[in-house]
């Protein structure tokens, strides 16, 4: 017993020798950090933060802030050589803002300030160093992320970053200032917890009811717009617009002054953001995902204008992951004519995989090829078409006496319908009428001898797939309706804008859901 006895005290002696270390260390340690964290007060900025803070995590905040106006010392220096009369500040990337677009359109020549503040401290501490240059800009773009700026420490929780930046603003009435609010996309918003979301609303009601009565800025907000936020594809990866849609929208705020917030429209801005996130988030849409298929939209302008996510194809692909090739050509007839190229000329071409005489940096010219080079389509092949605004609009006939008649509308269609057959025997075709116009009173009116009014074309669309037994759809009815409640149109009453597109886009894809399983 004596002998285990000995044994067993050495370990005793261990353990309380390794205790002793553990408490040396953890006294050591918190010297240190009495040392790095003292429990002093210090001013992060002289103007608009609170003082008495002492806490770990806003002390590496106020590190952060110090990095951040360290890193853009550079821009405020270049600033100052008074070469720029514009400034870009923001919240979010402005990776895909490109400088020459003010350049070329708002006739600026703008400086983008790369750094991107992270919240309220930072944004009011970059504000104040360039406000506090010796040059200063004729023009301040200011991007603000309320959802950022709501995100607050406890210290900064009477911060009312609204009125800091009113009241800066007010101080500078020589400068214009041109202020977009962030733009998340609906995973964005996903990824919030449901107060997050509802603090991150109040954040931008509070900022559209702080900054409207400014004279001297103009308010803009396209997040709750459901044709940008509801299409991942609109965004890259790290949540930035792409470079496609970031130029659309530029041109749409900066230019045409759309999507301006006034004291009468900011609640119906709020509202649709509020009723879209609650659609997409509790019962979104149901698509079926057609990875594998392949569908090709053949047509004039409303599928060939666009290119990017924003136009009808892009945004078939996005929701269905199907191979989307477009094959649009904007300004073309199906039917032939005193033109060089004709719905019926796309579809030989395509049927032949040869471009023929279409213009390169058309997208039926890229859309031939792709369609040439991809190879054997492992899903299905869907053809959809969608001629006839044009054929109305020149005047074209509708039906001649020869049904084959390719100068006319119906007989190019035929002709247009049979070739696929032969080429494609195992493919899908969809017909889809002309689409809805306010222009000529809604397509009314009659042009030439051989016209007929709008809705003529699109019964002799509908007619011409029943004689085929393809299905069809009447996109006509479907935009028209839209159009009762939404602007879905530009200016020129003809071409759909990002919403209508949009639109159009559901609609093709809901509808694929009922007619091909």
């Amino acid at each position: 017993m004596e002998e285990i006895r000995r044994t067993v005290a050495p370990s005793r002696l261990f353990y309380l020798l390794l205790i002793a270390i553990w408490v040396m260390i953890l006294a050591l340690v918190t010297a240190v950090l009495f040392i790095m964290f003292p429990p002093s007060e210090y001013t992060l900025t002289e103007s608009y933060v609170e003082e008495e803070t002492h806490r770990p995590a806003e002390y590496w905040r106020y590190l952060r802030y110090q990095d951040k106006l360290e890193e853009c010392q550079p821009y405020m220096a270049t600033l100052a050589e008074g070469e720029y009369e514009a400034v870009f500040l923001a919240m979010y990337s402005l990776e895909s803002f490109d400088k020459e677009d003010f350049q070329n359109y708002r006739g600026v020549a703008m400086l983008k300030i790369e750094p991107v503040p992270d919240n309220s401290l930072e944004l009011l501490g970059v504000l104040e160093q360039l406000l506090s240059c010796d040059e200063l800009p004729e023009q301040i773009y200011l991007g603000i992320d309320p959802i950022k700026m709501e995100q607050h420490l406890a210290w900064e929780e009477e911060l009312d970053w609204q009125s800091t930046i009113a009241a800066l603003i007010r101080e500078h009435e020589e400068i214009s200032w041109e202020v977009l609010l962030a733009y998340p996309s609906l995973a964005e918003w996903q990824l919030l917890a449901e107060t997050e979301r509802e603090q991150g609303i109040a954040g931008y009601r509070r900022a559209m009811e702080t900054l409207t009565p400014l004279e001297n800025l103009t308010l803009f907000y396209i997040g709750s717009q459901e044709w940008l936020v509801c299409n991942q594809d609109n965004y890259t990866e790290d949540s930035t617009l792409n470079v496609s849609v970031t130029h659309t929208m530029m041109l749409s705020v900066f230019c045409d002054q759309n999507y301006i917030v006034t004291e009468d429209n900011q609640e119906e801005l709020l509202e649709e953001l509020e009723e879209t996130l609650d659609i997409w988030l509790q019962n979104p849409p149901y698509v079926k995902v057609r990875a594998g298929d392949t569908l090709v939209f053949l047509g004039d302008s409303i599928f060939g204008n666009y290119t990017d996510s924003t136009s009808v194809p892009g945004v078939a692909a996005y929701f269905t992951g199907a191979n989307c090739i477009n094959c649009g050509y904007g300004g073309i007839c199906l039917a032939t004519g005193d033109w060089n190229i004709a719905g019926i000329d796309v579809i030989a071409n395509l049927c032949n995989g040869q471009t023929g005489d279409i213009p390169e940096g058309k997208a039926a010219y890229s859309g031939i090829q792709d369609f040439a080079q991809g190879g054997e389509v492992n899903g299905r092949l869907v053809f959809l078409i969608n001629y006839g605004i044009n054929d109305y609009l020149w005047g074209n006939p509708i039906e001649l006496e020869d049904k084959y008649a390719v100068n006319s509308y119906t007989g190019a269609m035929r002709t247009g319908i049979e070739q696929l057959q032969m080429f494609f025997p195992d493919a899908e075709i969809v017909v889809l009428s002309p689409s809805y116009i306010t222009y000529w009173d809604c397509g009314i009116q009659i042009v030439g001898e051989n016209g007929g009014i709008l809705k003529e074309y699109v019964e002799a669309a509908i007619e011409v797939a029943q004689e085929y037994g393809l299905p069809y759809m009447n996109i006509y009815e479907d935009l028209e309706t839209c159009a009762e409640t939404e602007d879905i149109l530009l200016a020129d009453g003809v071409h759909l804008n990002e919403r209508g597109r949009f639109r159009l886009g559901m609609l093709i894809c809901e509808k694929l859901d009922d007619i091909i399983q």
